[in-house]
C-alpha cells in the first residue's frame, strides 16, 4: 500500500468484529453542532448522538444490546423519520462529497431506526397467533434462550 491509500481489510463481520472491537461498548463519542442541523429537527440531536454511528457493525451491535426504554425512543423517532428524510437528508447536502457530521450522524439515526423497526416487525405475532386484533402496546418478552427484550404489537409505520 502507498501512503495516499487506505489500507482496507476484507474479513467476515465476525472477524472485523473480534480484530478491531466493533461492538457498542466502543461506540465513538459523538457530539453534534445544533446551529448544523435544522431548527426543527434539533430537538432529536440527543438521538443522534446516541444512535448515529457510522460504523455499521458497532450501530448494529448498539441496537441488539439496547434496553426496551433505548429502542422505545428510537423507534418514536419513526414519527418524524420522513419529515427530516424529505427535508433535509434528501436535500442539497446529499449530494455534498464533504456532508457534515450532524447530516451522516442524522443518516447513521435513520440506519438504527430501520433495524429497530425491522427487529420490532420481525417479533410481531402473526394473526393466526393472536397477533391480529392485540392491544397496539410496547412491552418485553425474552425470546427463548436469548437475553435481550424484544418489542412488540406496536407499529411505527414511516
Amino acid at each position: 500500500m502507498t501512503p495516499d491509500r487506505p489500507q482496507f481489510a476484507v474479513a467476515s463481520a465476525k472477524e472485523l468484529i473480534e480484530q478491531h472491537g466493533l461492538i457498542a461498548a466502543n461506540r465513538p463519542t459523538i457530539k453534534l453542532d445544533a446551529s448544523l442541523v435544522p431548527e426543527r429537527f434539533r430537538s432529536w440531536i440527543p438521538l443522534a448522538e446516541r444512535w448515529g454511528v457510522g460504523d455499521d457493525l458497532i450501530r448494529e451491535d448498539c441496537v441488539n444490546t439496547a434496553t426496551l426504554k433505548e429502542l422505545s425512543e428510537l423507534l418514536e423517532f419513526g414519527d418524524v423519520y420522513d419529515s427530516v428524510l424529505d427535508e433535509w437528508l434528501a436535500g442539497p447536502e446529499s449530494e455534498s462529497t464533504t456532508p457534515s457530521e450532524e447530516y451522516c450522524a442524522f443518516t447513521c439515526l435513520g440506519m438504527a431506526w430501520d433495524l429497530a423497526n425491522l427487529r420490532h416487525q420481525s417479533n410481531r405475532q402473526p394473526a393466526e397467533q393472536g397477533g391480529a386484533g392485540q392491544p397496539a402496546t410496547r412491552s418485553a418478552s425474552k425470546p427463548q434462550g436469548g437475553d435481550q427484550p424484544q418489542l412488540e404489537s406496536e407499529e411505527h409505520p414511516r
